[in-house]
Protein backbone atom coordinates (compact mmCIF):
# COMPACT_ATOMS: atom_id res chain seq x y z
CA UNK A 1 0.00 0.00 0.00
CA UNK A 2 1.08 3.52 -0.72
CA UNK A 3 2.39 5.34 2.36
CA UNK A 4 2.67 9.09 0.52
CA UNK A 5 2.81 10.43 -3.28
CA UNK A 6 7.07 9.75 -2.99
CA UNK A 7 6.08 6.62 -2.46
CA UNK A 8 4.42 6.33 -5.89
CA UNK A 9 7.46 7.97 -7.33
CA UNK A 10 9.77 5.93 -6.36
CA UNK A 11 7.79 3.04 -8.25
CA UNK A 12 6.45 5.01 -11.19
CA UNK A 13 9.75 6.67 -13.17
CA UNK A 14 7.24 7.33 -15.49
CA UNK A 15 3.51 7.94 -15.07
CA UNK A 16 0.08 9.81 -16.42
CA UNK A 17 -1.96 11.63 -13.98
CA UNK A 18 -4.50 9.13 -14.35
CA UNK A 19 -2.01 6.41 -13.27
CA UNK A 20 -1.44 8.90 -10.41
CA UNK A 21 -5.04 8.91 -9.59
CA UNK A 22 -5.41 5.21 -9.74
CA UNK A 23 -2.40 4.60 -7.74
CA UNK A 24 -3.34 6.95 -4.23
CA UNK A 25 -7.01 5.36 -4.49
CA UNK A 26 -5.73 2.87 -1.50
CA UNK A 27 -4.51 6.36 0.81
CA UNK A 28 -8.17 7.84 1.34
CA UNK A 29 -6.00 11.33 1.81
CA UNK A 30 -4.06 11.46 -0.88
CA UNK A 31 -6.62 10.54 -3.01
CA UNK A 32 -8.87 13.09 -2.02
CA UNK A 33 -6.31 15.93 -2.96
CA UNK A 34 -5.88 14.46 -6.61
CA UNK A 35 -9.83 13.55 -6.87
CA UNK A 36 -10.31 17.14 -7.80
CA UNK A 37 -8.92 18.42 -11.19
CA UNK A 38 -7.50 21.59 -10.19
CA UNK A 39 -5.63 20.01 -6.25
CA UNK A 40 -4.31 17.55 -8.99
CA UNK A 41 -3.05 20.56 -11.11
CA UNK A 42 -1.81 22.25 -8.28
CA UNK A 43 0.00 19.19 -6.31
CA UNK A 44 1.89 18.11 -10.02
CA UNK A 45 2.87 21.71 -10.29
CA UNK A 46 4.37 21.67 -7.02
CA UNK A 47 6.16 19.25 -7.34
CA UNK A 48 7.63 20.20 -11.34
CA UNK A 49 8.54 23.49 -9.18
CA UNK A 50 10.20 21.38 -6.47
CA UNK A 51 12.28 19.05 -9.29
CA UNK A 52 11.04 16.42 -8.30
CA UNK A 53 9.25 15.64 -11.80
CA UNK A 54 9.65 16.65 -15.34
CA UNK A 55 6.68 17.46 -17.75
CA UNK A 56 6.85 15.94 -20.78
CA UNK A 57 3.56 16.91 -22.21
CA UNK A 58 0.03 17.84 -20.73
CA UNK A 59 -0.29 14.55 -18.60
CA UNK A 60 2.64 12.76 -18.79
CA UNK A 61 5.30 13.02 -16.29
CA UNK A 62 8.81 11.63 -15.45
CA UNK A 63 10.43 11.14 -11.85
CA UNK A 64 13.44 12.57 -11.14
CA UNK A 65 15.35 10.29 -9.32
CA UNK A 66 16.98 11.28 -5.83
CA UNK A 67 19.88 13.47 -5.56
CA UNK A 68 19.51 14.59 -9.12
CA UNK A 69 18.73 17.29 -11.25
CA UNK A 70 15.79 17.99 -13.47
CA UNK A 71 17.70 19.57 -16.21
CA UNK A 72 20.11 16.52 -15.98
CA UNK A 73 18.44 13.48 -15.27
CA UNK A 74 18.35 11.06 -18.08
CA UNK A 75 15.06 10.33 -19.75
CA UNK A 76 14.49 6.56 -21.67
CA UNK A 77 13.23 7.96 -25.14
CA UNK A 78 11.48 4.01 -25.69
CA UNK A 79 9.80 4.88 -22.29
CA UNK A 80 8.25 8.00 -23.14
CA UNK A 81 7.51 7.16 -26.78
CA UNK A 82 5.56 4.01 -24.78
CA UNK A 83 3.54 6.57 -22.74
CA UNK A 84 2.73 8.92 -25.19
CA UNK A 85 -1.04 7.45 -26.06
CA UNK A 86 -2.96 5.02 -24.21
CA UNK A 87 -2.96 2.92 -26.77
CA UNK A 88 1.10 3.32 -27.82
CA UNK A 89 3.37 0.39 -28.99
CA UNK A 90 6.94 1.24 -30.19
CA UNK A 91 7.47 0.16 -33.85
CA UNK A 92 9.18 0.53 -37.24
CA UNK A 93 12.88 1.94 -36.86
CA UNK A 94 11.74 2.31 -32.82
CA UNK A 95 11.15 -0.80 -32.32
CA UNK A 96 14.45 -2.01 -34.38
CA UNK A 97 16.18 -0.18 -32.00
CA UNK A 98 14.58 -2.07 -29.05
CA UNK A 99 15.62 -5.22 -30.04
CA UNK A 100 19.02 -4.15 -30.66
CA UNK A 101 19.05 -3.93 -33.93
CA UNK A 102 19.34 -0.60 -35.43
CA UNK A 103 22.11 -0.15 -37.68
CA UNK A 104 22.31 3.81 -37.05
CA UNK A 105 21.43 6.10 -33.95
CA UNK A 106 18.17 7.83 -34.58
CA UNK A 107 16.14 11.08 -32.60
CA UNK A 108 13.05 9.77 -34.10
CA UNK A 109 11.16 7.39 -31.99
CA UNK A 110 8.11 6.00 -33.63
CA UNK A 111 4.62 4.45 -31.76
CA UNK A 112 1.58 3.07 -33.40
CA UNK A 113 -1.47 4.38 -32.41
CA UNK A 114 -4.86 5.02 -33.54
CA UNK A 115 -4.47 8.65 -33.44
CA UNK A 116 -1.57 9.19 -35.66
CA UNK A 117 -2.80 13.09 -35.63
CA UNK A 118 -1.01 13.88 -32.14
CA UNK A 119 1.71 16.51 -32.91
CA UNK A 120 5.29 15.19 -32.43
CA UNK A 121 6.66 16.08 -29.15
CA UNK A 122 10.41 17.34 -29.15
CA UNK A 123 12.05 16.85 -26.07
CA UNK A 124 15.85 17.10 -25.16
CA UNK A 125 16.85 15.94 -28.98
CA UNK A 126 14.09 13.72 -29.39
CA UNK A 127 11.49 13.61 -31.62
CA UNK A 128 8.35 11.26 -30.88
CA UNK A 129 5.81 10.84 -33.94
CA UNK A 130 2.64 9.05 -33.99
CA UNK A 131 2.32 6.70 -36.67
CA UNK A 132 -1.11 4.77 -37.89
CA UNK A 133 -1.60 1.57 -37.31
CA UNK A 134 -1.61 -0.74 -40.85
CA UNK A 135 -4.92 0.04 -42.43
CA UNK A 136 -5.46 -3.48 -43.04
CA UNK A 137 -5.10 -4.51 -39.21
CA UNK A 138 -7.48 -1.75 -38.53
CA UNK A 139 -10.11 -2.90 -40.59
CA UNK A 140 -9.76 -6.22 -38.76
CA UNK A 141 -9.53 -4.91 -35.55
CA UNK A 142 -6.02 -6.98 -35.03
CA UNK A 143 -3.77 -4.13 -34.61
CA UNK A 144 -2.31 -5.96 -31.06
CA UNK A 145 -1.12 -8.77 -33.80
CA UNK A 146 2.53 -9.25 -33.07
CA UNK A 147 2.79 -6.96 -30.15
CA UNK A 148 4.47 -7.82 -26.76
CA UNK A 149 4.66 -6.48 -23.31
CA UNK A 150 8.42 -6.08 -22.15
CA UNK A 151 9.87 -5.15 -18.91
CA UNK A 152 11.89 -1.66 -19.50
CA UNK A 153 14.19 -0.74 -16.87
CA UNK A 154 11.35 -1.67 -14.35
CA UNK A 155 8.32 -0.37 -17.21
CA UNK A 156 5.99 -2.03 -18.80
CA UNK A 157 6.51 -1.36 -22.68
CA UNK A 158 4.29 -2.35 -25.78
CA UNK A 159 6.39 -3.06 -29.16
CA UNK A 160 5.81 -4.91 -32.04
CA UNK A 161 7.59 -8.08 -31.89
CA UNK A 162 10.71 -9.16 -34.12
CA UNK A 163 9.17 -11.12 -36.54
CA UNK A 164 6.29 -8.33 -37.09
CA UNK A 165 8.87 -5.46 -36.64
CA UNK A 166 10.87 -7.20 -39.38
CA UNK A 167 7.54 -7.00 -42.16
CA UNK A 168 6.79 -3.83 -40.88
CA UNK A 169 10.09 -2.00 -41.81
CA UNK A 170 10.34 -3.66 -45.35
CA UNK A 171 6.61 -2.62 -45.53
CA UNK A 172 7.59 1.27 -44.81
CA UNK A 173 10.99 1.93 -45.71
CA UNK A 174 9.86 5.11 -45.79
CA UNK A 175 10.01 5.46 -42.03
CA UNK A 176 12.91 3.44 -41.50
CA UNK A 177 15.44 4.89 -43.46
CA UNK A 178 15.02 3.17 -46.93
CA UNK A 179 16.87 0.29 -48.47
CA UNK A 180 20.45 1.23 -46.53
CA UNK A 181 18.83 1.42 -43.26
CA UNK A 182 16.79 -1.58 -43.35
CA UNK A 183 18.83 -3.99 -45.12
CA UNK A 184 21.56 -4.06 -42.47
CA UNK A 185 19.36 -3.14 -39.67
CA UNK A 186 17.21 -6.79 -40.27
CA UNK A 187 20.37 -8.37 -41.39
CA UNK A 188 21.51 -8.28 -38.00
CA UNK A 189 18.94 -9.81 -36.77
CA UNK A 190 19.98 -13.31 -35.15
CA UNK A 191 16.95 -15.17 -35.07
CA UNK A 192 13.69 -15.28 -37.09
CA UNK A 193 10.80 -17.10 -36.38
CA UNK A 194 9.46 -17.34 -40.17
CA UNK A 195 6.16 -18.87 -39.90
CA UNK A 196 4.89 -15.51 -38.16
CA UNK A 197 6.96 -13.55 -40.70
CA UNK A 198 4.91 -14.99 -43.97
CA UNK A 199 1.30 -14.93 -41.52
CA UNK A 200 1.93 -11.49 -41.02
CA UNK A 201 2.58 -10.58 -44.53
CA UNK A 202 -0.38 -11.77 -46.23
CA UNK A 203 -2.33 -10.89 -43.11
CA UNK A 204 -1.39 -7.24 -44.54
CA UNK A 205 -2.96 -8.11 -48.08
CA UNK A 206 -0.56 -6.32 -50.17
CA UNK A 207 1.11 -7.70 -52.96
CA UNK A 208 4.19 -5.09 -53.80
CA UNK A 209 5.06 -6.36 -49.58
CA UNK A 210 4.98 -10.27 -49.89
CA UNK A 211 7.57 -9.54 -53.02
CA UNK A 212 9.95 -7.90 -51.33
CA UNK A 213 9.58 -10.10 -48.01
CA UNK A 214 10.18 -13.03 -50.72
CA UNK A 215 12.97 -10.85 -52.06
CA UNK A 216 14.80 -10.26 -48.75
CA UNK A 217 14.58 -13.66 -47.32
CA UNK A 218 15.74 -15.34 -50.92
CA UNK A 219 19.04 -13.15 -50.63
CA UNK A 220 19.63 -14.08 -47.27
CA UNK A 221 18.31 -17.93 -47.51
CA UNK A 222 21.65 -19.21 -45.98
CA UNK A 223 21.32 -16.64 -42.63
CA UNK A 224 17.95 -17.38 -41.98
CA UNK A 225 17.73 -21.06 -43.23
CA UNK A 226 14.49 -20.57 -45.39
CA UNK A 227 13.23 -23.16 -47.31
CA UNK A 228 11.61 -22.86 -51.00
CA UNK A 229 8.38 -23.86 -49.58
CA UNK A 230 8.61 -20.62 -47.72
CA UNK A 231 9.76 -18.36 -50.72
CA UNK A 232 6.80 -20.21 -52.93
CA UNK A 233 4.12 -19.23 -50.18
CA UNK A 234 5.43 -15.43 -50.77
CA UNK A 235 5.88 -15.95 -54.97
CA UNK A 236 2.44 -16.82 -55.16
CA UNK A 237 1.10 -13.10 -53.84
CA UNK A 238 3.64 -11.10 -55.96
CA UNK A 239 2.74 -8.20 -58.21
CA UNK A 240 1.54 -9.49 -61.57
CA UNK A 241 2.90 -6.75 -63.65
CA UNK A 242 6.63 -5.87 -62.79
CA UNK A 243 6.31 -2.88 -59.89
CA UNK A 244 8.73 -0.20 -58.81
CA UNK A 245 9.66 -0.61 -54.99
CA UNK A 246 10.55 2.90 -54.52
CA UNK A 247 8.72 5.24 -56.76
CA UNK A 248 10.63 8.03 -58.50
CA UNK A 249 13.85 5.83 -59.13
CA UNK A 250 15.26 6.23 -61.92
CA UNK A 251 17.67 3.38 -62.43
CA UNK A 252 17.07 -0.56 -61.75
CA UNK A 253 16.55 -3.84 -62.46
CA UNK A 254 13.49 -6.05 -62.95
CA UNK A 255 13.61 -9.51 -60.84
CA UNK A 256 11.23 -11.17 -62.96
CA UNK A 257 10.54 -14.11 -59.99
CA UNK A 258 8.59 -11.69 -58.02
CA UNK A 259 8.01 -8.61 -60.25
CA UNK A 260 9.72 -5.85 -58.53
CA UNK A 261 11.59 -3.55 -59.94
CA UNK A 262 14.90 -2.87 -57.73
CA UNK A 263 17.29 0.16 -57.48
CA UNK A 264 20.50 -0.26 -58.50
CA UNK A 265 22.19 1.18 -55.18
CA UNK A 266 20.17 -2.12 -53.29
CA UNK A 267 21.52 -4.77 -56.10
CA UNK A 268 24.97 -3.36 -56.05
CA UNK A 269 24.63 -2.85 -51.65
CA UNK A 270 26.30 0.94 -52.66
CA UNK A 271 25.80 1.63 -48.49
CA UNK A 272 29.17 -0.70 -47.89
CA UNK A 273 31.19 1.48 -50.18
CA UNK A 274 31.38 3.87 -47.53
CA UNK A 275 34.55 3.99 -45.65
CA UNK A 276 35.69 6.41 -42.84
CA UNK A 277 38.82 8.18 -43.26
Amino acid sequence: MLGTISDFFQTHPIFTTAELVVGLRSTEKHYKSVSDPESLKALLSYHVAKGHLVRIRRGLYWTVPPGMKADDCPIDPFQVASRMAPDAVLGYHTALAFHGNAYSVWNYFDYLTHNSNIPILRLRGAMYRAVSQPATLRRAKLESWGVETVDRLGVDVKVTSIERTFVDAIDRLDLCGGFEEVWPCLEMIQYLKLQPVIDYTLLLENSTLAAKVGFFLEQHKKQFEIKNEMLQQLSKHRPRLPHKVLNGSKEGKLISKWNLIIPANVINREWEEFTWQ
